[in-house]
């Protein structure tokens, strides 16, 4: 059972460090991972406006609620990927989307390995670069 002390009623965020660290997050992947056929990279193309425009506001509720924790939002990404991709389904079975069906499935099996990644590293990068006098103390793992 997890420490009812980590949660917190509501948590100022820094707006300098969160717009870094969604920036510079799957970028810094692409980077340290490109070696790697360059995959990360290609994900990078794929997956970064929905990375940016639906895991973006999902990470700020979160960390308005939670203390960031590496662990924590890479579950969270995970989660909202699967979420996502649910959702997308849904629209294409009520006959919205029809053309798009292989391509959220492209998009998402992307995402059940970049999305976890990417938000654990948003995670370690908004810790080390927000500045505690504006959000309060915070995590540092």
């Amino acid at each position: 059972m997890k420490n009812s002390s980590q949660r917190l009623e509501r948590q100022k965020i820094d707006i300098g460090a969160f717009f870094f660290a969604l920036i510079i997050a799957p970028i810094s992947v692409a980077v340290l991972g490109c070696w790697i056929f360059l995959v990360p990279v290609i994900a990078l193309i794929i997956g970064g406006l929905p990375y940016l425009f639906i895991g973006g506001p999902v990470m700020a509720i979160f960390l308005r609620y939670r203390k960031p924790s590496i662990g924590a939002f890479a579950l969270l990404g995970l989660i909202t990927n699967f979420a996502t991709h649910i959702l997308a389904r849904a629209l294409i079975g009520a006959g919205y989307m029809t053309e798009y069906p292989l391509k959220v499935d492209f998009v998402f099996m992307w995402g059940m390995v970049f999305a976890p990644i990417w938000a654990g590293t948003f995670a370690y990068i908004y810790c080390k670069t927000a500045i505690p006098s504006k959000t309060g103390p915070i995590l540092n793992q």
